[in-house]
């Protein structure tokens, strides 16, 4: 009963954020993705090459998350749902591996102690505060990013066992132990013979019960060790972060504790550190090629406001839990403290005990490698020393404060409200939320082994009564994201009708600049949305409308244009005023309610400007008897400037997706 509760309790998040997903998402490209269709049009026409995905977008160097997208748009259409699914599992097969590290640092994996942080974890990973993260398909970037950093730590910290099978590494080395007995027998020199190297400690382990003369073997070829895969799996995953985005070139800085820790002698420690850092340095001089970024961040300027710059780095570690001005930064400031608490207090721990195994490792002779059987049974170590448990958290905070950093050093200027706005933002802030919960847990419990028996209570209280706030506190940020995501939802689906009647549209003023424009929600660069459109009609990807019939006077009553009033008289329209177009408008018989008006002037067969039907209408729903038209009113703001400098007259049109058809609203 009690493993089916936890289960429960884990599934929970993912649940919640899988119907999240299916309730707001919206099948249509927006933003950056837009910039993505030229790339898609080469691979169409097969001409495509390398410098078409390692070219820059804005700072970074998308290679990997381009060939994901790639893949996925070829494979369903350009169908954006494939993309946040990828998202959601990206961000489950992370929490998979925060689990597993969390595991092997514990005895007691099953206590509640236990469950609680990982649940939080699960819970911090899945927060509805990524909201735009979750619901925009390009983004899938930033949880594959955290995926990587967080298998690369894996990498480092984990067991042999889960990596590439050593057992076949010692297999042949004992039928090279058997050949060279053979030869020794035989009167042959064996010291010229190449052995292989027992993971570097140039003892080859002994049979038991053996009779034959042991043999001093050459160290000249070494079979490389379970630490050199491992630093050699933790480069590859770094490799692919760094030009997956440009702060997953952190990444190897943020790894080095893992990578120090690894065991081995001062020699050892400071050859893989080496190595280590080349590869960093490699991996920038790579990135360095043809970059010229089209923005970027002045630090002498940033140096001019150090409090802005602490402010918005404050704000973006506080964004997960608290977004408003000022509370965000202090929220965030104790997060960090905390945080620093934790670097000093286990940082101490694995020094000492550092030191303390360096000095036993200088004092004490060589071990001898005891008997085994001929299998060949491999020593087991630990997966983690017991002082250096912290250091996988320890390395998951220091990339997100990293970050952090880098996020601050080219958005800074816009101040802090820009990161607490920016929910895409908090996908990076959480891992350091995670990072504490888990280094809170294991402080929890070095104190239970250290403190009396109150004391011991007294702890795990605190750590309890914490997470509950913690848990708190996301359920309303999720209820506020959800608000938000729904507001949203509105003029995204907008904006989905509106590019599937984009051959319609004038390249007017409105369309272009007017915040109330549906072509600026898919994107602010209205132009790109319409050669991104041009492109995939021509690759098949998405049916526009085409070959729409007009239809001026109907039977059923479709809605009416209430505002300009209809007179004799003509009104008079100066270039700058303003002029509040407005009505309503309904489908009859149609459970698909129309999103968008569009507007035209004169007997034009296109629409110069739009309006959202979002606006309550009870009263049109009660003549109707209908609660399909509770939001049926629209309205929109025109300018002189969008109208023709001539007498016209001004038309609302509906579209009709089943007909085939723009029919036009009553009045005008």
């Amino acid at each position: 009963m009690k493993k089916l509760i936890l289960f429960t309790l884990y599934l929970i998040p993912v649940l919640l954020l899988i119907g999240f997903v299916a309730n707001f998402s919206v099948n249509v490209p927006v933003d950056d993705e837009w910039r993505l269709a030229s790339l898609f049009q080469k691979i169409a026409q097969g001409n495509v090459t390398f410098n078409d995905f390692w070219a820059l977008h804005s700072n970074h160097r998308i290679v990997f998350p381009k060939i994901m997208i790639a893949v996925l748009a070829f494979a369903s259409r350009w169908n954006i749902n494939y993309q946040l699914c990828l998202s959601i599992g990206l961000a489950a097969i992370t929490f998979i591996a925060m689990y597993k590290l969390s595991s092997m640092q514990v005895k007691k994996v099953a206590d509640d102690l236990w469950h609680l942080a990982n649940i939080l974890t699960c819970i911090l990973l899945g927060s509805l505060v990524q909201h735009e993260n979750w619901l925009w398909g390009f983004q899938l970037a930033w949880f594959f990013v955290n995926f990587c950093f967080v298998a690369a730590v894996y990498a480092l910290v984990s067991n042999h066992k889960l990596l590439p099978n050593i057992a076949v590494f010692n297999r042949m080395k004992q039928r090279c132990r058997t050949t060279i007995d053979k030869l020794f027998r035989n009167g042959q020199d064996a010291r010229s013979t190449r052995t292989l190297n027992f993971c570097g400690t140039g003892i080859l382990p002994v049979l038991e019960n053996d009779p034959t003369p042991q043999i001093k073997q050459s160290t000249d070829t070494a079979v490389p060790c379970p630490y050199d895969i491992q630093i050699s799996i933790a480069a590859l995953f770094c490799f692919i972060a760094s030009f997956s985005l440009a702060q997953g070139l952190l990444s190897w800085l943020a790894a080095i504790p893992a990578v120090a820790a690894l065991e081995g002698n001062a020699a050892q420690k400071r050859k893989r550190l080496i190595v280590w850092m080349l590869l960093f340095v490699a991996t920038c001089a790579v990135y360095s090629i043809d970059y010229h970024p089209s923005r970027k961040a002045s630090i002498i300027s940033l140096l001019n406001k150090p409090l802005v710059v602490i402010d918005y780095f404050l704000s973006l570690l506080g964004s997960p839990i608290v977004r408003a001005p000022g509370i965000s930064a202090f929220v965030g400031l104790v997060i960090f403290a905390i945080f620093v608490f934790f670097v000093v207090y286990f940082g101490k721990k694995i020094v000492s005990s550092s030191v303390a195994s360096s000095v036993s490792a200088n004092s004490e002779k060589p071990p001898q490698v005891p008997a085994i059987h001929s299998s060949l049974a491999i020593t087991d170590r630990k997966d983690i020393g017991e002082n250096d448990r912290a250091l996988p958290w320890l390395s998951i905070g220091f990339f997100s404060v990293l970050s952090a950093l880098f996020i601050t050093a080219g958005r800074a200027e816009f101040g802090a409200i820009h990161a607490i706005e920016s929910s895409r933002y908090t996908t990076n802030s959480i891992l350091l939320l995670i990072a504490v919960v888990q280094l809170g847990q294991l402080f929890v419990r070095g104190n239970y082994q250290e403190k009396k028996a109150t004391l011991k209570r007294n702890y795990k209280f605190i750590y309890r009564v914490l997470a509950g706030l913690l848990i708190a506190t996301i359920i309303l940020n999720s209820q506020q994201a959800i608000a938000q995501s729904r507001s949203a939802l509105l003029y995204k689906q907008g904006a989905q009708d509106c590019l599937q009647l984009i051959n319609y549209l004038e390249p007017s003023d409105f369309f272009k600049n007017s915040p109330e424009s549906c072509l600026r929600v898919l994107s602010k660069k209205t132009w790109l949305v319409r050669e991104g459109a041009a492109i995939i009609d021509k690759i098949g990807w998405i049916k526009f409308a085409k070959n729409v019939e007009f239809i001026s006077n109907t039977d059923k009553v479709y809605g009416y244009l209430d505002k300009p009033q209809t007179s004799d008289k003509s009104l008079t329209v100066k270039q700058n005023d303003a002029v509040k177009a407005a009505g309503w408008a309904v489908l009859p018989e149609n459970l698909q309610q129309p999103k968008i008006v569009l507007l035209s002037v004169g007997d034009k067969q296109s629409f110069f400007a739009d309006a959202y039907v979002n606006s309550d209408s009870p009263d049109i729903a009660k003549s109707l008897k209908s609660e399909l038209y509770n939001n049926a009113r629209w309205a929109v703001d025109l300018s002189g400037n969008d109208l023709p400098i001539a007498q016209t007259e001004i038309k609302a049109w509906v579209y009709n997706p089943v007909d085939n058809q723009f029919v036009q609203l009553r009045g005008g």
